[in-house]
């Protein structure tokens, strides 16, 4: 019995070095959209399609290519910030459809 507990305390020693290692790796904001689709999760009691397309598409994406490593390093509120700002320009009613978009692919 000792033998096994001592197995299963170095496995979870493993463990511990390996998530300490692993976010030593990466930014802070890597796994940001999984929290907050976990938070929700614990919060509703339940899985939404939403949720479980942000579950399935955040890790499939190809994160390495240059686009998608740096997005997942950008906290979500600057994503926010930026989407917005996009939104908002595409969205003037003044400003007619080609022009806006014209205008929302240079933000």
């Amino acid at each position: 019995m000792t033998e096994l507990g001592g197995a299963r305390d170095q496995k979870w020693v493993q463990l511990a070095r390996a998530r300490t290692a692993y976010e030593q790796q990466v930014a802070s904001a890597y796994d940001a959209v999984l929290l907050e689709v976990a938070e929700r999760v614990r919060f509703s009691g339940s899985i939404g399609k939403s949720d479980i397309g942000a579950l399935l598409l955040w890790k499939r994406l190809r994160a390495d290519t240059p686009w998608a490593r740096r997005l997942m390093s950008v906290p979500d509120v600057e994503v926010r910030a930026t989407t917005a700002q996009v939104v908002g320009t595409v969205r003037d009613p003044r400003v007619s459809t080609p022009a806006a978009a014209r205008e929302g692919v240079d933000c």
